[in-house]
């Protein structure tokens, strides 16, 4: 077998969407159409490492689980759209 892809989770191991994910949130909200004021990037940032699903619980615990989903579904393409951008950064030394 052949390795093409390895992918890690934006955790803070080793990799930080730190610096984009609080506008990522707030994009998702208006493309989901939800009148829901976006976290900030503490709050966020202070949930990795959790499962998305948890996640999304704590910050949102209001919206249905529909909701949360279709959420869910846009912000994950607002992420990789903004890694395959080149925005984030991997931590010094890694």
């Amino acid at each position: 077998m052949t390795i093409t892809h390895i992918a890690f989770d934006l955790d803070g191991v080793l990799f930080t969407a730190a610096g984009f994910i609080e506008g990522c949130y707030a994009d998702a909200l208006k493309l989901s159409g939800l009148k829901k004021e976006a976290p900030k990037a503490e709050r966020i940032i202070k949930n990795f490492g959790k499962p998305g699903v948890d996640i999304l619980r704590d910050l949102f615990g209001e919206l249905s689980e529909e909701e949360q989903t279709h959420y869910r579904k846009h912000l994950i393409d607002l992420i990789v759209e903004r890694i395959r951008e080149g925005q984030g950064e991997i931590f010094e030394g890694i």
